[in-house]
């Protein structure tokens, strides 16, 4: 047995029972004193007689003796305490224990929870009870006349940014723990776990060091295998939180993987879509490695340049290039994974780079030939980049 907890319980009890009987002394002093009288008029009511008023409050039930009658001011039956307290002819809850129900079934979510609260905290209430009270003041709530809302603060022009990756988080594989003896032990497990962050570019400074920060963000992630769709749900909805329909402009930075573009046509279309430059200088360093050699001055001396116009001036021939060279290699991976992308078939690509077909025919002056490639069972970066450079290559004229 808990003592602290009996005395609380039985103290509670002697303290809600004291309430009821003062609440109800002091109601019953107030109807003797306002009598058999119309509240309006003030005039004595006709045919008067005793009527018994229970009413339920939130420590308990009370028991009044009022007074019933006619008035001829009015015009109509009515009771006089009913009257003056602002109770309905038929209601029999008080207007204190009235709110706290409202409150606690608009907050619990259902009539049965609403109903098992207010049991906890000393009110024996059924869920029908409640039912009814909300259904009653709802009806009250749609007569009442809302404010005008206030006029919304001019805000001040701003752009949104939102950029999306996914990466790659360690998690446990199947034979974590496994002893060394055991031969190609799946220890590690490898999932992608997708993320964005949304700002306003005017929160985006430097620090005197010259590294960049972004004052206010925020920030999406979903866990590993979350789909595509619902990821960019998700980021949508935090989008159009923080501003997107207010932004004067949107933008949309993503690398080259496939399904970011294919979320971020479906979700922000209208947004401008940017390939970032840590990606862009990647493929702009594939395109030289293909054509002028692996690791080569040449290559450098091609690709520096280009990665110096396209941070300047991303709106230059340079920037294009890669985004249809990017473009190009994202339809590559998805032909390939349909098992449309090998020698015998034709593999088109989006404005940027040039059409690539099994005869290999290139929309170029000088007529150079593609010969095909042989494909690997998995496409890698640099495989799709000499897939879809290819005819870039200098090939002999075809005879005849």
């Amino acid at each position: 047995m808990n003592g602290l907890l009996d005395w609380e319980v039985g103290i509670l009890a002697e303290g809600r029972e004291w309430t009821r009987q003062r609440l109800e002394e002091r109601a019953q002093k107030q109807v003797n004193e306002w009598g058999a009288h119309c509240p309006q008029s003030g005039a004595p009511l006709k045919r008067g007689k005793r009527q018994r008023l229970k009413l339920m409050t939130c420590t308990g039930m009370i028991v009044l003796k009022t007074w019933r009658g006619y008035s001829l001011a009015l015009g109509r039956w009515l009771n006089p305490a009913r009257e003056r307290w602002g109770l309905k002819p038929k209601q029999r809850l008080s207007p204190e224990l009235q709110s706290r129900l409202g409150f606690t079934a608009t907050v619990a979510g259902s009539y049965q929870k609403a109903a098992a609260t207010a049991q906890r905290w000393g009110t024996l209430i059924s869920d029908n009870t409640v039912h009814a009270l909300v259904q009653q003041l709802g009806g009250q709530a749609r007569q009442l006349a809302l404010p005008e809302p206030a006029p919304a603060a001019p805000e001040p022009e701003f752009s949104l940014v939102l950029m999306m990756d996914g990466w790659m988080a360690r998690q446990r594989g199947v034979d974590w723990g496994a002893s060394r003896r055991k031969k190609k032990a799946d220890r590690v497990n490898w999932k992608e776990v997708k993320s964005a962050v949304i700002y306003r570019l005017d929160q985006s400074v430097k620090k005197p060091s010259g590294r960049g920060m972004l004052i206010e963000k925020y920030v999406v992630v979903r866990a590993p295998d979350t789909q595509p769709v619902d990821f960019g749900a998700a980021v949508q909805a935090e989008a159009r939180r923080r501003g997107l329909a207010r932004a004067r402009k949107g933008y949309v930075v993503i690398d080259g993987a496939v399904w970011l573009w294919n979320v971020a046509q479906d979700r922000f279309s209208q947004a401008i879509h940017v390939l970032d430059f840590h990606h862009a200088s990647e493929h702009l360093w594939a395109i030289a490695h293909l054509l002028q050699g692996e690791g080569t001055d040449a290559a450098r001396a091609w690709a520096e340049p280009l990665l110096h116009q396209l941070r300047a001036r991303p709106g230059t021939k340079s920037g294009s290039f890669v985004s249809g060279a990017a473009a190009g290699r994202q339809r590559f991976e998805r032909q390939h994974r349909r098992g449309s992308a090998n020698p015998g078939r034709v593999l088109s690509n989006p404005s940027g780079a040039y059409p690539l077909s099994t005869r290999g025919q290139a929309g170029r002056s000088d007529r150079q030939w593609f010969s095909g490639v042989a494909l690997q069972s998995t496409p890698g970066p640099l495989q799709a980049h000499r897939a879809i450079l290819e005819p870039f290559r200098p090939r002999k004229p075809a005879p005849g």
